[in-house]
């Protein structure tokens, strides 16, 4: 087996599948070897993977709108109508000093 020293992304990538081959096998008490599952059983449990994947992809878009929403309304261009009000309240100030 190849080993990846200096690619730390690889390397994260390579531990957590070990570690999520090691909880499957205590969850379900064999390998993916030692499972009898026929083609469907298999198919049926991608399914059901992907479905969970878009559920989560999902969640995260909904979180990134939420986020942009927010720095919308931080930055959205104001009232030309209080700007001017603002301009002349400023200069009316300076004016008066």
């Amino acid at each position: 087996m190849i080993e990846y020293p200096q690619d730390s992304t690889i390397q994260n990538v390579l531990n957590k599948i070990r570690l999520r081959a090691d909880a499957g096998i205590i969850k379900y008490q064999t390998s993916m070897i030692g499972n009898e599952g026929d083609l469907f059983y298999w198919l049926k449990h991608v399914q059901e993977e992907l479905m969970d994947a878009t559920n989560y992809i999902e969640r995260i878009i909904q979180e990134l709108e939420r986020i942009k929403e927010e720095d919308l309304r931080k930055f959205q261009t104001p009232d030309p109508k209080k700007m001017r009000f603002a301009g002349v309240s400023r200069l009316l100030r300076k004016w008066r000093t």
